[in-house]
């Protein structure tokens, strides 16, 4: 295979970003409705908030093994020959799954197997994004700040509006067909990175003399890097088991709707997608580590979630929550990508990514099992707790 041709994306990237902002829309638009659904396909047809939480942890185990090698993937292969093999190979799979169920032939095993190999692409999708956002901006951390948090922002507005579009569909038509959406989503993704994209995306910058591991040592070694990396985790586990829990929630509490269990759900990513906008505006006067400093406070609306409240309150402390959370993602990618340095980042971000996406499959398994046998309660404590505890290292590390 022949490698990319090498472009110098920092000089004539002025296509890529939008490129990669609407891509990014599409596909996390199809991925909040395929996550939304399949959890609640599970939920309703078997009553076990474990076996939901397995479909959705599937994905993870695969991030999980294979996470840490993509860097090395990516800097060989390229970052657009990546983005455009990742789209190719998931719309088959996904695709297959409500196929299957209309051919009664889908069991729960080959659900978790689909959704497993699904989550092999997912790692080295994220990191060549990052990688080509990272080589287009080059050393200008003002349009790294700042394309990054639009790109986090296009991953929020379907936050916000996927799970609910998501309920609506389901109620409509059920759960499994909604991933027709999601094949047709990633069709576009690819078109989109192939015609936008063409002659972008070169090979990284840096010859690889790293090792598989290096992105793991370069964040341990890194103390500002290994709080971002626990905050991060803390927060993955908080939005994975939420997803399930708070469709327990609108089983036990508010009557069942899928729609309500949707709008819930998106109220998270609107209050992130609020803080993603806020941060990009204020990417050119504040410094990205200082940034993060809101990102450890996203645990504290939590705090309101154990109590039996109206709705509304609900909604608004998952909102206000998010939007902690949001005010740092754009700026802890770009601490991650500065500090890291070319000869490191993409194996750093997969190494994150990996960290992140371990820790919340584990929180969910737990969560999941924790939600069969004690309920709906102790859970939100625990999500409380983990997301409070997370924040510190960041609070601390990020002022120094």
């Amino acid at each position: 295979m022949e490698p990319d041709v090498p472009v110098d994306t920092r000089v004539s990237g002025g296509r890529v970003l939008p490129a990669l902002v609407v891509t990014q829309f599409l596909s996390a638009t199809g991925g909040q409705m395929t996550w939304f659904a399949i959890s609640w396909f599970v939920l309703a047809t078997t009553g076990s908030p474990a076996r939901a939480s397995v479909v959705i942890v599937a994905p993870m185990v695969a991030i999980l093994l294979v996470g840490v090698h993509s860097g090395r993937w990516v800097m060989r292969w390229g970052p657009r020959r990546t983005l455009l093999t990742c789209d190719a190979a998931r719309v088959p799979l996904l695709a297959s799954v409500p196929v299957l169920h209309h051919l009664d032939l889908l069991t729960f095993p080959l659900l978790v197997a689909l959704m497993f190999l699904v989550g092999i692409f997912f790692a080295p999708y994220y990191t060549a994004q990052r990688e080509l956002i990272a080589q287009v901006a080059g050393a200008d951390e003002t349009r790294l700040g700042s394309s990054n948090s639009l790109l986090q922002a296009a991953v929020q507005i379907p936050s916000l509006l996927g799970p609910g579009v998501a309920g609506v569909l389901v109620a409509l038509a059920g759960p499994v067909d909604v991933l027709f959406v999601e094949s047709v989503a990633l069709l576009l993704t690819l078109t989109a990175v192939a015609v936008l994209t063409r002659g972008y995306g070169a090979n990284s910058v840096v010859e690889q003399t790293t090792g598989t591991l290096a992105g793991v040592s370069g964040i341990v070694r890194d103390r500002l890097l290994r709080a971002l990396s626990v905050g991060g985790a803390a927060a993955e586990i908080t939005f994975q088991v939420l997803v399930v829990a708070l469709q327990v929630m609108v089983l036990t509490r508010y009557g069942g709707n899928p729609r309500v269990a949707g709008v819930l759900t998106g109220t998270w990513g609107g209050g992130v997608l609020a803080g993603t906008i806020i941060a990009a505006v204020l990417a050119r006067r504040v410094p990205a580590a200082r940034m993060t400093l809101w990102g450890a406070l996203f645990g504290l609306p939590l705090w309101l979630l154990p109590v039996e409240l109206p709705i509304v309150a609900v909604a608004v402390a998952l909102a206000a929550s998010g939007l902690f959370h949001g005010l740092a993602l754009g700026p802890r990618t770009v601490v991650r990508s500065t500090r890291a340095g070319d000869h490191l980042r993409a194996q750093v971000i997969a190494a994150d990514i990996t960290a992140t996406m371990g820790a919340g499959m584990l929180g969910l398994l737990v969560g999941g099992i924790v939600l069969d046998h004690a309920g709906l309660a102790p859970v939100l404590v625990g999500v409380a707790v983990i997301a409070t505890l997370g924040g510190i290292p960041v609070l601390i590390e990020s002022r120094r």
